[in-house]
């Protein structure tokens, strides 16, 4: 298995060695895995064209610019066969969960699971990336202003949040700096 995880892939992004690597790595590899930002690393090494792929979920739609040959989906974990990507952390733990459910069965995989302690539940559909708030828009706020977070909840439909900004700006500048 070629596992690429996610975090700091910056580097990995800007290396020619790294990325010729990777595009090797599929013809001796049962499974390619990708974990969290790690799908940026196969989508620029071509191994995500074609294909239906998940990432972390503040970073979804910046993967559907990166490799505008895959379909990049809200979901936790997608399995292509031998391309299998996963979301943030936890869903990495469920793909690699998954993994050993194609390769061993499911009742080893839930095995693991609770060797591990995790609550591992392959039909649940939760992602973090399908819920609103991931599609509302960022407000970069000025320099000085200050955002106290008082609530913040919804579903995959609507989002709620409020809290009290403090900013030196009348409320219409302010209107006016948030629409541009």
């Amino acid at each position: 298995m070629l596992l690429v995880p996610g975090g700091a892939v910056r580097n990995a992004l800007n290396s020619e060695a790294v990325m010729t690597w990777i595009r090797q790595r599929p013809f001796e590899s049962r499974y390619v895995l990708s974990v969290c930002n790690g799908a940026f690393i196969l989508a620029k090494a071509g191994l995500l064209d074609g294909l239906r792929a998940t990432t972390t979920a503040s970073h979804i739609d910046e993967l559907a610019v990166a490799a505008p040959k895959a379909h990049a989906v809200r979901e936790r974990v997608v399995d292509n066969g031998k391309i299998i990507t996963s979301g943030g952390l936890s869903a990495g733990i469920d793909a690699a969960l998954h993994v050993v459910g194609r390769e061993f069965g499911r009742l080893r995989a839930e095995d693991v699971a609770r060797g591990i302690e995790y609550r591992w539940d392959p039909e649940w559909k939760w992602t973090r990336a399908a819920l609103a708030d991931m599609r509302m828009p960022d407000i970069k706020l000025p320099d000085d202003a200050r955002w106290e977070r008082l609530s913040n909840h919804g579903d995959n439909a609507q989002w709620q949040m409020s809290g009290s900004l403090h900013v030196a700006m009348t409320p219409e500048e302010f209107l006016d700096y948030a629409s541009k």
